[in-house]
């Protein structure tokens, strides 16, 4: 089953390089992340090294968890978790289809 989710977040939350918490919803990247004014698509990650996700970061990145974002550019978002995954996303223009967890 899927949802329809339109952002409800103002542009120009975010400054160009300044970090600033977020917290990823319920299904963590699986969840709507609506900062900005606009929704992201996760595009690709890291574990910060540039090696593939330790079991503990795939653990935070399927979960409600607080990290941390950077605007890199008016269209591209680095997140970053507390145990050192990088995830690169980009600005989705619209409405954009989530399919619904539990």
């Amino acid at each position: 089953m899927t949802a329809l989710i339109t952002t409800h977040t103002p542009r120009g939350e975010l400054e160009l390089g300044a970090p600033r918490n977020f917290t990823l919803g319920h299904c963590g990247l699986m969840s709507p992340i609506d900062i900005d004014g606009s929704l992201w698509d996760p595009m690709g990650g890291h574990d910060g090294a540039g090696g593939p996700f330790t079991e503990q970061q795939s653990g935070e990145l399927i979960n409600a968890w607080q990290t941390v974002v950077v605007l890199t550019d008016q269209n591209t978002m680095e997140m970053r978790t507390s145990g050192g995954a990088v995830i690169t996303l980009t600005r989705h223009d619209g409405p954009r289809p989530y399919l619904l967890c539990d």
